[in-house]
């Protein structure tokens, strides 16, 4: 019984199936005695006549993939309609609006600079008679008699004020009428001239919650009301009078409330002390003069164009038209007389 049973297995193993796997076989006894070949088909297997027939299994089916969803046909997105341009003519052109010559703020009014100076203030400069004989002499005439005392205020001492000390780069023109004249604030200035109120009354022009140590204001020069220098700090010293160039500018007052009151003999003083100065300082001729002697409201004036936001307030002391005007004078003078500068002292 063993030995049928294994050759059964045996037959098993040997079929080929038409799936072509055999897992398990079954005897067919629905027909005993019967011959194999009528009972099966060519399939079927006898064994010690037994007829075998195989029982395929089906094979798992493959893996199949999900068939990708049919692409959806995008609607195309509408194109918004095209608006229609106007034609512009063409010689019409756009022109930006123009930009003011200065933007106000807080403190910064703003003015329109004439192409010119005052008619009475040209007239002044053009009498100017600047000669060499008329040069040594206002050299011989600058007087330091009120140097040791501007040297006690702060404001006039270089080694106290707390202003850089760099090298000179500009001689500013200034006039008094934002401190005080020996007659009183603004006052048209009448007899001889006090040096020593008007150094108090720039001196204690500063904050007063600041003091001692405020910083205005100083000045290296004051030219008085007939033409004479008095020097008040050392040539070179930084002082404050012309904010934000302090560090690099020296400069002088004249005594006057109103541009328009500056003598020819002032301008005249005013002009052979900047040819003193600037060669004293190794500056006159190495740059142009546009350069090395500017005033005072057309330094401002030029720093408020390109900064219209600052605090500071617009000044109007020697303004473009009246510095360009007393240039050309001084350079004329030097033109003239080129050996003038080998006339200077060096000035302390």
């Amino acid at each position: 019984m063993a030995g049928a049973a294994g050759r059964v297995v045996g037959a098993l193993a040997s079929a080929t199936l038409l799936a072509g796997v055999v897992s398990a076989a079954t005897v067919d006894s629905s027909a005993p005695g019967r011959p194999a070949a009528a009972v099966c088909a060519a399939a079927c297997s006898v064994v010690d006549g037994v007829v075998v027939r195989p029982v395929p299994v089906p094979l798992k089916p493959a893996a199949t993939r999900r068939p990708a969803p049919a692409a959806t046909a995008r609607a195309p997105r509408p194109k918004p309609p095209q608006q229609r341009r106007t034609p512009v003519a063409p010689t019409a052109r756009r022109t930006p609006a123009p930009l003011p010559a200065r933007a106000a703020s807080k403190s910064v009014q703003l003015r329109r600079m004439p192409a010119a100076p005052d008619p009475a203030t040209a007239a002044a400069m053009n009498a100017m008679r600047l000669t060499p004989a008329g040069y040594r002499a206002f050299l011989d005439r600058i007087d330091q008699s009120s140097y040791d005392y501007a040297q006690q205020f702060i404001e006039f001492d270089p080694a106290r004020v707390p202003i850089e000390q760099g090298p000179s780069e500009v001689f500013v023109w200034h006039f008094t009428t934002f401190y005080r004249n020996a007659d009183g604030p603004a006052a048209t200035p009448t007899g001889d001239m006090a040096v020593r109120p008007f150094v108090q009354g720039m001196a204690r022009r500063g904050d007063e919650d600041s003091s001692p140590n405020h910083v205005c204001c100083g000045v290296n020069w004051v030219i008085d009301r007939h033409g004479p220098a008095h020097q008040l700090a050392p040539v070179n010293a930084k002082l404050r009078h012309n904010p934000p160039y302090d560090s690099i500018n020296t400069g002088v007052e004249v005594e006057a409330a109103r541009q328009v009151d500056i003598t020819t003999s002032q301008y005249e003083g005013l002009a052979y002390l900047t040819v003193a100065v600037l060669d004293t300082q190794n500056l006159l001729g190495r740059k142009p003069l546009s350069e090395i002697a500017k005033g005072h409201g057309e330094m401002r004036d030029a720093y408020l164009d390109a900064r219209p936001d600052s605090e500071l307030d617009s000044r109007d002391d020697f303004n473009a038209p009246e510095a360009r005007l007393l240039r050309q004078v001084i350079e004329r003078f030097l033109r003239a007389n080129p050996s003038v500068a080998r006339m200077s002292p060096r000035l302390r």
